[in-house]
């Protein structure tokens, strides 16, 4: 069989149903909407997205794999297919663009729940490093003004408008194409982590259902993404 060049595989299937993946994900995301078109952060390469197609089968397969642990009632095989699964998950957000900034925001976030803004302030150092280390284009300028504001907003301070102003920052490097999918299909992961830890050890079949679902989703996304719509930004992490 000859092979088909990923820029007519694209013109071959862009017109398959992305649209209610997108509409099911969104319903679970707390951030503003997503804009139906690419963000100005948006530059993924064509190595990467290969490389993310086969991680995002891989989760889905793997997620497959732990609806049938859940049906033989092997939960020992249940936790390891979702451990599976959320390396699978962490790996394709090591390789989008921005990534080393967006999980230097998750970390912020975090530190948000447990230190005083005095604690917090001197992260932000950390966060303009790495939008540093991605040049300086224009989705990189917003970001940076963005954060410019969660840093003032903090030495107010004013924690509300912080984390506001860190969510459009971390907003710029969104991905109309593959943060839907990849966000819901986290969602139904840690919903079902969380289930399989309780005393009962109750994970629902209608809950992996939809994260194989997602994730099949994030690999079409992958598979159909449209390389000649992309505008210049950061690139994504090879």
């Amino acid at each position: 069989m000859v092979p088909i060049h990923r820029s007519l595989r694209i013109r071959l299937l862009i017109a398959l149903p992305l649209i209610s993946t997108v509409g099911l994900a969104n319903a679970a995301d707390k951030l503003e909407p997503m804009s139906p078109t690419p963000g100005p952060a948006l530059d993924l390469k064509v190595g990467s997205l290969d490389r993310m197609q086969v991680y995002a089968a891989q989760a889905m397969a793997d997620a497959i794999e732990a609806r049938a642990a859940l049906h033989d009632s092997n939960l020992i095989e249940l936790d390891a297919d979702l451990t599976k699964v959320q390396v699978m998950l962490e790996l394709i957000r090591a390789r989008l663009p921005g990534a080393e900034f967006l999980a230097m925001a998750r970390a912020m976030r975090a530190k948000m729940h447990f230190e005083d803004n005095q604690q917090v302030q001197p992260f932000f150092s950390h966060l303009f490093y790495a939008l540093d280390d991605l040049g300086n284009g224009k989705a990189v300028a917003q970001a940076r003004k963005y954060l410019t504001q969660a840093q003032r907003a903090l030495a107010i301070p004013n924690r509300a408008d912080a984390i506001a102003a860190l969510r459009k920052a971390v907003g710029v490097f969104e991905n109309p194409y593959v943060s839907p999918p990849l966000k819901a299909a986290d969602s139904n992961l840690n919903q079902a982590l969380a289930a399989l830890n309780t005393t009962n050890n109750t994970v629902s079949d209608s809950l992996l259902k939809a994260l194989v679902g997602h994730l099949d989703g994030l690999h079409r996304a992958f598979a159909t993404y449209p390389l000649d719509m992309q505008p210049h930004g950061p690139s994504s992490q090879d």
